[in-house]
């Protein structure tokens, strides 16, 4: 009985080593097919995502389009700016809210400067945002004129700094941090398209209101 024992131990040994040498390079072929499989996908979001970020980029500049003033649609010069700006949003977890009326007035300006605006105002709110903030960009219709505002929960704008804040050079960042030009710039952009820009804040958070005319 012991030699039998022995005997069925040999061929349970023996349909292991078999087993083993079927079952072990197939797991190894599965894995692989997965992960090549995997990397494809990842391969493919990414493709995506450059995409994105290269359209972005040639609206953003208006690369293929005149400097002349023309109709224009402002959303997608924020979106644009937004997607730009992806790195900074989410390395603080802000999230974006977007609510523009439908039929928004597309009025007549220079998209690289207007976009320059977007670009200085929603790049001062996300530095101005602890982790897990939010903006919410509003674009309503105001008569014959298109409104933007640009709204953040920070910690709002001391009232001392608030006459002061598109002078130019001046700046709360830390030095070589901020130089003090981006909202006077983006003042007189705005002036120059016949437009408005004005803020608002408090403990809540901040409102950049920007108004431009139709033409």
């Amino acid at each position: 009985r012991i030699a039998n024992d022995v005997n069925i131990g040999h061929r349970f040994s023996a349909v292991w080593v078999v087993d083993a040498l079927i079952v072990y390079p197939a797991i190894e072929w599965i894995e692989n097919v997965l992960t090549t499989e995997r990397l494809v996908n990842e391969i493919g979001e990414s493709s995506k995502r450059i995409g994105a970020i290269v359209s972005s980029i040639k609206n953003y500049s208006h690369m293929d389009r005149s400097h002349e003033k023309q109709a224009s649609d402002l959303e997608e010069g924020i979106r644009n700016t937004v997607t730009l700006l992806n790195h900074k949003v989410k390395a603080k977890q802000i999230e974006v809210d977007y609510d523009f009326d439908d039929d928004l007035i597309q009025p007549k300006i220079i998209v690289g400067e207007i976009n320059q605006v977007w670009t200085n105002i929603i790049d001062n709110a996300i530095d101005a945002l602890d982790k897990n903030g939010k903006i919410r960009i509003v674009g309503r219709n105001s008569k014959d004129r298109a409104c933007i505002r640009i709204i953040d929960n920070g910690p709002g704008i001391p009232e001392a700094n608030l006459t002061r804040i598109f002078e130019p050079f001046f700046t709360t960042k830390e030095i070589g941090k901020g130089s003090g030009l981006g909202l006077d710039i983006s003042y007189r952009i705005v002036k120059q398209h016949f437009g408005n820009i004005k803020v608002l804040s408090d403990k809540e958070g901040t409102t950049f209101e920007i108004t431009l005319p139709k033409s």
